[in-house]
């Protein structure tokens, strides 16, 4: 079922989240948050109009939150807010939600970002400050976040490494990708364990810290651009031409 608003105009998707089976949100780029109620979307005009929406979050039917390039967050309880800056840097990358009380989101900023959502107003937390390694020339950015429960997070840069949050602080960099890709996504569908995967096509399992064996599912020239995973035994990942790569108790096939 096509998308309200997205079609051959240049408005394409750029995120979707469900908080149920009969409730979704999209973010289009050109600003428009259209609203799935389990036979149609709806609310296709522009929502956004002072940035491109660039991730979007949907813990539960009748709470999202998305986040723009602009610096600004949008929240939907019913209807959507007013955007509100929250990063005056300007580029929020990522937002993850597990609840209408708690969100975290990443920036894109040099040094990067984080902000935290309490259910009542966004506050600056204490960053992972990924560092450009093996003599990089550019800036390293964070990219990716992903939160399984309030004190559980991972958050990706754009060269191959995650940081866990606790609660209160970051770990170290764990380096799951050497190839420095920097297109990435991840899943963290439960504490301690994320799907990882990479624009080289490759896909890794990040459990309790440790980065497991490395599969390599799409050709590095088309590579994977998004995971999702309903379970630690169940994920699925976005490859080049429209394939779907399954997880299920098992490598993906």
């Amino acid at each position: 079922m096509p998308i309200t608003g997205a079609g051959p105009s240049g408005n394409a998707g750029v995120s979707v989240s469900c908080g149920a089976a009969d409730s979704c949100a999209a973010a289009l780029s050109g600003g428009a948050l259209p609203i799935f109620d389990g036979a149609a979307w709806s609310g296709s005009g522009v929502v956004d109009g002072d940035g491109t929406p660039t991730s979007l979050s949907c813990p539960t039917s009748r709470f999202c939150v998305a986040v723009d390039n602009a610096g600004e967050v949008l929240t939907y309880d019913g209807s959507w807010s007013a955007p509100r800056t929250v990063d005056s840097g300007g580029d929020l990358a990522s937002v993850s939600c597990t609840s209408p009380s708690f969100c975290l989101a990443v920036s894109a900023d040099t040094p990067g970002t984080a902000y935290r959502f309490d259910g009542q107003r966004w506050s600056t937390v204490p960053a992972p400050n990924p560092s450009t390694p093996h003599g990089g020339s550019e800036p390293d950015v964070l990219s990716w976040i992903s939160c399984a429960t309030p004190t559980y997070c991972a958050a990706l840069d754009d060269f191959g490494e995650v940081f866990i949050w606790s609660g209160h602080g970051w770990s170290s960099a764990i380096t799951f990708d050497d190839l420095q890709d920097g297109s990435d996504g991840i899943s963290c569908p439960v504490r301690n364990f994320c799907m990882i995967v990479d624009g080289n096509g490759v896909a890794v399992g990040l459990t309790n810290g440790s980065v497991g064996p490395r599969r390599q599912l799409d050709s590095g020239a088309v590579g994977l651009s998004s995971v999702s995973c309903v379970t630690a035994e169940r994920c699925m990942a976005v490859g080049g031409q429209g394939r779907v790569y399954t997880f299920s108790s098992g490598p993906m096939t």
